[in-house]
């Protein structure tokens, strides 16, 4: 099991970096742990939560923060459309936002009603600013851009969002931070992750050798972006919408392409690797940000 590093934590919020192929929220068919067990447990051991004695199926979580500890953090027009924050609270067990299982990345969590119903408001009126790391295929042209598509889930394949002419505007901005052109030293990368990651006897290591020169002729691009809305899949969908798929994306590449991609990532090369809030307490501006570089993706 992948661990869970903490990158932020006080009385009111923690700031973890998720791992890639870990759900965030609870499902029947999410098997294993997920970010929502998780955060539910850490508060259980410290006293800060427990599950409803009367709801055995663990759909009741209750705040054991004292009210008035909180409270002061509720937004002044908050109005209760989805219920009082203890019911929120319940519901979503601390969870602000999600990330697609496959992508890693930035994740920020809430310890009590009020900074919870606060983290939410602030998502909801876009006053968060998230950054995103892409490897992307192909040599992304323009170096900048604003990809601005309304996007819906897709009639023929239900997993998957889609541009559709009637479907909600999503806005991503983004900048191409490193061009990588096919190279006999980008490939011997590729193949040294491959030789990491499987068995294969030394002929067949050569035949990948040569799909990779004949398949991955255009190269890729490392490619910063900047959601401004936050619709289901919106990087994904928009890097696909302009031909610049993410590597290792299970929905949105093509198989032969997908089948080779696997052979050297675990998932779709995406982390959220900063988000900016406002503390829900103090109003300060906080940056969550992970120490990382293009480089630690090789190692």
């Amino acid at each position: 099991m992948n661990q869970i590093k903490i990158l932020f934590e006080d009385t009111d919020i923690v700031a973890i970096d998720k791992p890639a192929c870990m759900v965030v929220n609870e499902a029947k068919t999410a098997p294993g742990l997920t970010i929502q067990a998780w955060i539910a447990k850490r508060l259980i051991d410290d006293g800060l939560a427990q599950f409803s004695q009367e709801d055995k199926d663990k759909s009741g979580f209750v705040s054991l923060v004292d009210k008035d500890k909180w409270q002061g953090l509720v937004p002044p027009d908050f109005d209760g459309e989805y219920g009082s924050p203890e019911e929120i609270f319940g519901q979503r067990w601390g969870i602000v936002h999600r990330l697609d299982k496959d992508t890693s990345g930035v994740l920020v969590l809430a310890k009590n009603p009020g900074a919870l119903v606060n983290l939410l408001a602030q998502f909801k009126q876009r006053q968060t600013q998230k950054e995103y790391l892409a490897l992307v295929h192909g040599q992304v042209d323009p170096d900048r851009g604003v990809l601005s598509f309304p996007l819906g889930r897709s009639k023929s394949n239900f997993k998957k969002i889609t541009v559709v002419a009637d479907g909600r505007m999503a806005e991503t901005s983004y900048s191409v931070i490193e061009k990588l052109p096919l190279t006999d030293g980008l490939v011997d990368k590729l193949m040294g992750r491959v030789g990491e990651l499987n068995h294969f006897s030394q002929a067949q290591l050569a035949d990948i050798r040569k799909q990779m020169n004949k398949t991955y002729q255009q190269g890729f691009s490392w490619v910063k972006c900047l959601p401004k809305t936050g619709r289901m899949h919106q990087i994904r969908v928009h890097m696909n919408a302009i031909n610049h798929p993410l590597v290792g994306d299970p929905l949105y590449l093509g198989r032969k392409r997908l089948k080779l991609d696997r052979l050297w990532t675990e998932g779709q090369v995406l982390s959220a690797v900063k988000l900016k809030i406002k503390h829900p307490r103090t109003g300060e501006a906080i940056d969550v940000v992970l120490d990382t570089t293009l480089n630690n993706f090789w190692k």
